[in-house]
C-alpha cells in the first residue's frame, strides 16, 4: 500500500522522541502546549489541560494510506447516500473524487474541516483551527468533541454499530476483525476492499479517540517513516 499513517495519542514528548535532543523536545512540548492552550482559551473555548508526561502510556497504531483514504471516501459517500467503492485502487487519492470534493465545499464545519484534520486537542467544545508541529508548517486541527461528532455521524449514516462491534473491526482475535483483515489483503492489482478498509480505519480512529478522551491527550494523525519513527 502507498505509505502509512500513524494514529497516535499520548504525550507530545513521546510523539517527537528521537527527532531532536531530549532537552529540545521537552522545551518544545512545554511551549507548544502552553501556546495552544492560551490561544484557544483566549478565543473563548473550554479546554481540558493536559500534562506532557512521557512516562504515561500512549496509543499508537499504523494505518496504511490507502485504508485511510478509503475512510475519507466512505464518509463522503455516507453523507450523500451513495454506495462505497467496492474496490479501492492502489494509490487512491480521495480528494480527487467528486463526492469528497463536494463535501469539502459543504459549508459544514464537521464535514469540511474536522474530517480532514490531522490533530485533535482535548475539549468539550466543537471547533477547528490552524496550528503547526515540527516540519509540518500549518496543519488543520479540531477538538476531540468535533471528532466524536464526526465519527457519530459516519456511523449513523453507515452502520449504526455499537462500541463493541466497532472495536472488533480492528481486533484480529474477533471473527469480524479477522474477516476484515483478510479482506484488506491487496489483490493482484493492489486494490483493497473498500467497505472493509473504511471499517478498519474507523475502528482505529474510534479506539484512538477513546484513549484520548480517557487520558486527556491530543490525538495525532502522523506519517510513519521508513525507520519506524513518526514523521510530520
Amino acid at each position: 500500500m502507498n505509505g502509512t499513517k500513524m494514529i497516535f495519542s499520548g504525550s507530545l514528548y513521546s510523539y517527537l522522541g528521537g527527532t531532536a535532543s531530549e532537552k529540545a523536545i521537552r522545551t518544545y512540548s512545554t511551549e507548544w502546549i502552553s501556546g495552544n492552550l492560551a490561544y484557544l482559551e483566549n478565543g473563548g473555548v473550554r479546554m481540558i489541560p493536559w500534562k506532557d508526561d512521557p512516562k504515561r502510556p500512549y496509543f499508537s497504531e499504523c494505518l496504511p494510506e490507502d485504508i485511510y483514504q478509503a475512510f475519507l471516501l466512505k464518509a463522503a459517500s455516507s453523507v450523500y447516500g451513495m454506495p462505497m467503492l467496492y474496490r479501492v485502487p492502489k494509490g487512491f487519492r480521495s480528494r480527487k473524487h467528486p463526492l469528497v470534493m463536494k463535501i469539502m465545499e459543504s459549508g459544514d464545519m464537521i464535514w469540511e474541516k474536522t474530517l480532514f484534520s490531522l490533530l485533535f486537542v482535548p475539549s468539550p467544545d466543537m471547533f477547528t483551527y490552524y496550528t503547526s508541529l515540527p516540519d509540518t508548517g500549518g496543519i488543520l486541527a479540531s477538538s476531540t468533541a468535533a471528532l466524536s461528532e464526526l465519527l457519530e455521524r459516519i456511523n449513523a449514516c453507515s452502520w449504526n454499530a455499537d462500541s463493541y462491534t466497532i472495536i472488533s473491526w480492528s481486533d484480529e482475535s474477533k471473527k469480524e476483525g479477522a474477516e476484515i483483515l483478510d479482506a484488506l489483503v491487496p489483490a493482484a492489482d493492489g486494490s483493497i476492499d473498500g467497505e472493509a478498509a473504511a471499517k478498519y480505519a474507523y475502528s482505529i480512529l474510534y479506539r484512538g479517540l477513546l484513549f484520548s478522551l480517557s487520558g486527556g491527550t491530543p490525538l495525532i494523525i502522523g506519517k510513519e517513516g521508513k525507520d519506524g519513527r513518526i514523521q510530520r
